[in-house]
């Protein structure tokens, strides 16, 4: 899009820049998306019964997936179940000579924090998550320019982005509005979502995503803040179960950037 893009150096692969380039960047531009929502797209689209036509150099680790899917996790839920402990499910490992028992808990851990997990086991979405790209940016530029395009407003933010920049209504035309890639999703066997006790355990599991989240959030100069604020309230926040202390005005190092601060101190005078 050329209002988004004329006047800002923009990447797409950030990781694959030299560090020395970095420098020169003037504004990271993330797109958004709760993170719970975001877990559970990321399982269903890597689901095994979703993605039977793997290609062939892919294949030897098929059984990795067949462990995570079948034996462990068939649905989202099942995973959320099984880290708040509600549930049980083991594996075996299907080659080599360990034939030991294990216990699904830990797999389910590393997939859903990204730490240690496995690119077969939950997908790359999980593995690659808003950690990793913080890291790789942010956190090594904390005075960079953030802008923020939220998924679930795409083309609302895609406009005003645009305009902003010098763009004209134009750019983005309606045909472009109605534009929906699904990437065949609809027509997928499994489609499993999340119940509320769910939803709350994964956000216990998503902390840390959850707080780089808010912070990419209430950083982003192209969303205003109360509009940030209803996003966050209406969104993330409800699916947690948890209500800001401050109200509309929000607390600037957001609920789980304020948790965190809490617990550290709570630590430090052990």
């Amino acid at each position: 899009l050329p209002g988004v893009t004329k006047d800002y150096n923009s990447i797409l692969k950030t990781m694959v820049i030299d560090a020395n380039e970095r420098h020169n960047i003037t504004s990271f531009l993330f797109t958004l998306r709760n993170p719970i929502n975001r877990a559970v797209s990321a399982f269903n689209m890597h689901h095994i019964d979703n993605t039977l036509r793997w290609p062939k150099r892919f294949m030897a680790k098929q059984h990795l997936r067949e462990t995570f899917y079948h034996d462990c996790f068939p649905t989202i839920e099942r995973l959320a179940m099984i880290l708040g402990r509600q549930q049980n499910a083991t594996y075996i490992n299907k080659i080599g000579k360990n034939r030991e028992a294990h216990d699904c808990y830990s797999l389910g851990v590393r997939a859903i924090t990204g730490i240690g997990g496995h690119v077969f086991q939950g997908g790359p979405h999980l593995l690659y998550n808003y950690h990793t790209y913080y890291h790789e940016t942010i956190e090594h530029f904390p005075k960079t320019e953030v802008l923020a395009i939220r998924t679930e407003y795409l083309w609302e933010d895609v406009n005003d982005l645009n305009l902003a920049l010098g763009g004209n209504e134009q750019d983005i035309n309606d045909k472009i509005q109605k534009h929906v890639n699904t990437f065949g999703s609809e027509l997928k066997p499994v489609h499993s979502g999340l119940t509320r006790e769910g939803k709350v355990i994964l956000c216990c599991y998503l902390s840390q995503e959850n707080k780089i989240y808010e912070d990419i959030l209430r950083r982003a100069v192209n969303l205003d803040k109360l509009e940030k604020e209803r996003y966050l309230r209406d969104g993330l926040y409800s699916d947690c179960g948890v209500i800001p202390d401050d109200g509309k005005n929000g607390d600037p190092r957001g609920v789980f950037g304020a948790a965190e601060e809490r617990e550290t101190i709570e630590q430090d005078n052990e």
